[in-house]
């Protein structure tokens, strides 16, 4: 069995005592896909949630092969499992299931600023992105010939 390395062995303690319930995580961001709600250097404030919170719409914080984790919004429920795409990110992200939750993102550090997600004009913001993404995501379906998503299954 390969060694962990001390990122994730930090990473995998960190998102066990998120999923107990037990405070936030404040995760760098280093990728510019979710711009402009999210960028490169900001700290992206991850509260506990269950799965069965979660909607679409919302930006969560997912495990990944080995220890990655990204950071993208919820943009389609499928039985396949959650589709997240970037807000800047041409394309969605393979199905996840439900199990790789690690939180769900509620605001920013952006330097010395909180820009809190849950209030106004913040949460504003974060409904227009959410939109837009929804669109770009419905356009890329229909481009491909996917169309809308099965019955039953709900999308942003």
């Amino acid at each position: 069995m390969a060694a962990s390395s001390p990122r994730s062995i930090a990473q995998q303690a960190a998102a066990a005592h998120l999923r107990r319930g037990s405070g936030v995580l404040r995760v760098r961001v280093v990728s510019g896909s979710m711009r402009p709600l999210l960028r490169p250097g900001d700290s992206a404030l991850v509260q506990p949630c269950s799965p069965e919170t979660v909607r679409p719409g919302d930006v969560l914080t997912v495990q990944c092969r080995g220890a990655a984790w990204i950071t993208h919004r919820l943009v389609d429920i499928t039985p396949q499992g959650w589709v997240l795409m970037g807000d800047a990110s041409p394309w969605a992200d393979a199905p996840r299931p439900p199990q790789t939750l690690i939180g769900r993102v509620t605001g920013v550090w952006r330097g010395q600023t909180f820009l809190d997600w849950t209030r106004p004009p913040w949460d504003a913001c974060n409904l227009r992105a959410a939109q837009h993404t929804r669109l770009r995501y419905r356009a890329v379906r229909l481009l491909q010939g996917r169309g809308a998503p099965p019955r039953g299954v709900r999308a942003l």
